[in-house]
């Protein structure tokens, strides 16, 4: 699984407002979150108890299904990680795990 799903998956378990930010600084990604597993992630102190069980229940085909239609449609994906991302987002305490477009990105940052 490349760090695009392990975004997806998290956006999808948590939802467009969940306040992820601290998660990262603790974590450090995605992926360390989804590797961390339920009993890391619970003691971490960054997820509420319904966010750790929406984790637990969310799975890697339901983040893989979100790819696969954003590929048939079209529609571009950045996260945290990608370059295009915007920078000022990046601060944020409840930053978007995922941005969907259509287009060029790089307006952006501008």
């Amino acid at each position: 699984m490349d760090n695009l799903i392990y975004w997806l998956w998290l956006q999808s378990a948590l939802g467009f407002k969940a306040p992820i930010g601290p998660a990262i600084g603790y974590f450090g990604g995605a992926k360390e979150i989804y590797e961390a597993g339920a009993k890391q992630r619970a003691l971490s102190g960054t997820f509420t108890p319904a966010q750790c069980s929406a984790m637990q229940l969310c799975t890697q085909e339901s983040a893989e299904q979100i790819l696969e239609n954003c590929e048939k449609n079209g529609t571009g994906i950045l996260t945290p990680e990608s370059s295009a991302y915007p920078v000022l987002l990046k601060d944020l305490r409840d930053l978007p795990a995922v941005l969907y477009f259509k287009g060029d990105p790089s307006f952006l940052n501008e």
